[in-house]
């Protein structure tokens, strides 16, 4: 019965909802942000040459034939702007059923969803690994040093970690398209994923985050009575990396089920990261088929199409990390709802 819970929970509420309301709301306020331009750029010149073909007659013609010009504008616009809602509506739907217009939109529903699967989803994958990786590798070396540095005044290692700390910190200071540019000039744009996934996550931010969520949760716990208790017993340290049965080991499963719902709270950023990647990149994902149709005449079905496929790999990619927690730590993930 829980795991039914947890199915209807995240597969079909934070899942098909989230995505199906989430493109609605979106591409909804893409409509209403261009659709003003669009309409002024299409009817000013009626009121403009309606204004001028007046200006020889008296003030009180001039004003009511204007006011009946703004008027019929206004009508025009409103019907312009419902057509085009609809219009987008049941591209929407010609997507959801597979049979999404290819010659007006220029990708079909496979195209788009091959677009997502094949570059945005692996580097979303790539970079989450890369955020989680480093977290824990940081954290494990921060908590043993530590440990060294109380116990047996080793401060070596101390020194190392500050360094490591101020390295991270001005990475993360530094805007994330500021690092795609430089990785632009040295690599070029064939730059291979795993190198722009590891600039996504070092630049910006994101890794510096997670390491710091981490890295202040273990350390809470070095003085707490089951920590000093287990390190009575003279096992490894597990200095670089919190493998099993190590001193940096324990403390990190003891700090995972806080750990795994920040991770997946930080997919959406992740995510939105890659996708500025593949725009900078011109990788064939799902951000560059954004900017495509954004920039082509008709490409509203498009857009409405990306951005469903990117929620989706979105719920997706949280899916999987919610599901872990769901296995390994039933209660915290009751806990994190």
């Amino acid at each position: 019965m829980r795991f039914l819970r947890f199915l209807f929970r995240e597969l079909v509420i934070h899942g098909v909802l989230f995505a199906m309301i989430g493109t609605v709301v979106l591409s909804s306020l893409y409509l209403v942000a261009t659709g003003e331009e669009e309409v002024v750029s299409d009817k000013t010149g009626i009121s403009a040459s309606f204004q001028t073909e007046n200006d020889s007659e008296n003030s009180d013609e001039s004003s009511i034939g204007l006011s009946s010009a703004d008027a019929d504008v206004a009508s025009e616009k409103s019907v312009w702007l419902t057509n085009r809602y609809l219009r987008a509506l049941k591209g929407f739907g010609l997507f959801l059923t597979g049979q999404i217009n290819t010659s007006k939109v220029g990708f079909s529903s496979g195209a788009i969803i091959r677009s997502g699967a094949a570059v945005t989803l692996p580097l979303a994958l790539i970079a989450l690994l890369m955020i989680i990786l480093i977290s824990v590798v940081c954290s494990a070396y921060a908590v043993t040093t530590r440990y060294m540095s109380v116990h047996f005044g080793s401060n070596t290692s101390v020194y190392v970690e500050k360094l490591i700390n101020g390295v991270s910190a001005v990475l993360a200071a530094i805007p994330l398209f500021v690092g795609l540019m430089i990785i632009y000039s040295v690599a070029g744009r064939y730059c291979p994923l795993p190198i722009v996934a590891i600039v996504t996550v070092l630049f910006g931010g994101l890794s510096w985050d997670a390491t710091n969520f981490l890295k202040t949760d273990m350390l809470s716990q070095v003085n707490q009575t089951h920590a000093i208790v287990f390190s009575t017993l003279g096992r490894k340290l597990g200095k670089f990396f919190p493998s099993q049965g190590t001193y940096s080991g324990y403390i990190f499963q003891a700090s995972l089920p806080r750990f795994i719902p920040y991770v997946a709270g930080k997919v959406p950023t992740i995510i939105g990261s890659i996708t500025i990647a593949e725009i900078a990149f011109s990788f064939p994902g799902l951000g560059k088929t954004l900017i495509d149709a954004m920039k082509a005449l008709n490409g509203t079905d498009t857009l409405v199409a990306s951005v469903f496929v990117l929620l989706c790999i979105n719920a997706f990619v949280s899916l999987i990390v919610k599901g872990i927690l769901f296995l390994f730590y039933p209660r915290w993930y009751e806990k994190a709802l």
